[in-house]
């Protein structure tokens, strides 16, 4: 009864002390890509909410790049059809008639995965604003908007992703749980000193100093063995205490645009082909609906 009574002061102190050294013992980063990595769902929902804006941009930007590839697609088809057939090919001459059933595919196809290719880097890049010829300066468009993109990016992580469960789990058992248990393992032993109180310089006079020290051990290493039982009940208070968004938040807007880049542009890059592909397939489908119904 007495420990119960007097293990709440412990316990808030125990996780101040985890709040201010989080870094120590909670790699944000790392916990975040471990939790996307096993569920892709959520890759889908960071890029549909943070990237919102860059859909936008890519719908916009087929229309505009393909316009004027278009162009170039158009001038180059009229003159495999007319210059070169006309002028340079005649019948019985030097040069035999060039295929051309090749081309509208192929072009189509060229046309789509560059029009993706382009939106994409325009998005990503310049990391930083870049200047190109004294007039025209560049910053990939998703940098652009780092303070807003952080604020949704932290909500959903901690809503989703940085939750008191999670971090716990990764607390307890991720690659610095040793971290974690040295924390615990200060806390307790501070707590046995307080509890045996007055007597604390006879303590080892009366049962040994190693074996006081081996007591003290062993009380830290099953509270800290223990601990996966009781966190449940501080989920409530973890959340607030170490305000996981907020910091997530304020980090991310301070990092500079290379780091920035660096920590949410891997969570997309691996699904950027599929988008450039589909470019370029729709762009082959549609040369070929050209080449069979419109100049067959």
């Amino acid at each position: 009864m007495t420990v119960c009574e007097t293990s709440p002061p412990y316990i808030a102190a125990m996780i101040d002390d985890l709040k201010n050294n989080i870094e120590e013992v909670l790699d944000l980063e790392d916990c975040l890509v471990e939790k996307l990595t096993e569920d892709k769902t959520l890759i889908n929902e960071f890029f549909m909410k943070c990237g919102e804006a860059e859909f936008r941009f890519i719908e916009r930007s087929g229309l505009y790049f393909g316009f004027l590839l278009g162009l170039v697609q158009a001038c180059v088809w009229f003159v495999l059809k007319e210059v070169i057939k006309g002028d340079v090919v005649q019948p019985g001459g030097l040069y035999p008639e060039l295929p051309t059933w090749w081309f509208l595919p192929a072009a189509g196809a060229l046309c789509g995965y560059a029009t993706n290719w382009v939106a994409m880097w325009l998005i990503f890049k310049p990391i930083n604003p870049t200047t190109y010829f004294g007039c025209v300066t560049l910053h990939g468009s998703f940098l652009k908007r780092q303070k807003e993109v952080s604020e949704t990016f932290a909500n959903i992580s901690a809503a989703r992703l940085l939750t008191a469960r999670n971090c716990w789990e990764r607390i307890l058992f991720g690659p610095r749980r040793d971290k974690m248990a040295a924390i615990v393992s200060r806390h307790v032993k501070r707590a046995v000193d307080d509890q045996v109180g007055f007597i604390r310089p006879l303590v080892p006079l009366l049962v040994g100093t190693d074996s006081f020290l081996a007591a003290k051990e062993q009380a830290a290493q099953l509270t800290f063995d223990e601990l996966p039982n009781m966190v449940h009940s501080t989920y409530d208070y973890t959340t607030e205490a170490m305000k996981a968004e907020e910091q997530l938040r304020t980090r991310l807007q301070a990092l500079p645009c290379a780091d920035f880049e660096g920590v949410l542009h891997p969570v997309f890059e691996e699904d950027e082909w599929k988008l450039i592909a589909v470019g370029g397939l729709l762009g082959m489908w549609v040369g070929i609906f050209q080449a069979v119904f419109v100049f067959a």
